[in-house]
């Protein structure tokens, strides 16, 4: 069910979205920036969708299942134990994308660097195993310790929505 205030688009997305799922599962919105895309979260399945009905959500949601692939191939991971279904509308009228539950923490971004600078070692120690040292690349585009869920010494980036963004120069992201 949904017990949070929402915004005209994000109840107008989410009509829309009881159209094309009918299912029992209960679900819980998951506050997020403006983007045109909304996130629920199915705890029972421990599966992330994410859902937009408009251009520019739906343009995020395909840059997201392809950053996300390129990302799980560069970490040596089967894609189908995380993308658990990237679903497309014959009409294009929605996308939707199931992402399983990726466990661990993450750290908040706000804090002083003395406190995160151990994690922000890791992760650039992952940017240089994932993102091959040539001069023009692909980006994440939003990295942040926002976007980095730490398990143990395991680093799992996510949130990919930007990923078809023009390739920078490598190191664009840190």
């Amino acid at each position: 069910g949904i017990r949070l205030k929402t915004r005209p688009k994000v109840k107008k997305m989410l009509i829309k979205y009881k159209k094309f799922f009918e299912h029992s599962e209960n679900f819980q919105l998951i506050p997020t920036h403006e983007n045109n895309v909304i996130l629920l979260y199915f705890p029972k399945l421990k599966i992330f969708r994410k859902f937009s009905s408009i251009s520019g959500g739906k343009k995020k949601i395909i840059a997201e299942y392809r950053g996300l692939s390129w990302y799980l191939k560069r970490k040596k991971v089967n894609k189908n134990n995380i993308i658990k279904k990237l679903h497309n509308n014959r009409k294009n009228l929605f996308k939707a994308l199931d992402i399983k539950l990726i466990k661990g923490r993450k750290m908040k971004s706000w804090v002083s660097i003395n406190k995160n600078f151990v994690y922000l070692k890791l992760v650039y120690k992952h940017y240089i195993k994932i993102f091959k040292k040539k001069k023009i690349n692909n980006i994440h585009g939003d990295l942040t310790l926002d976007n980095i869920i730490f398990d143990n010494n395991n680093i799992s980036i996510i949130d990919w929505e930007f990923f078809n963004a023009k390739p920078k120069y490598w190191g664009y992201d840190i």
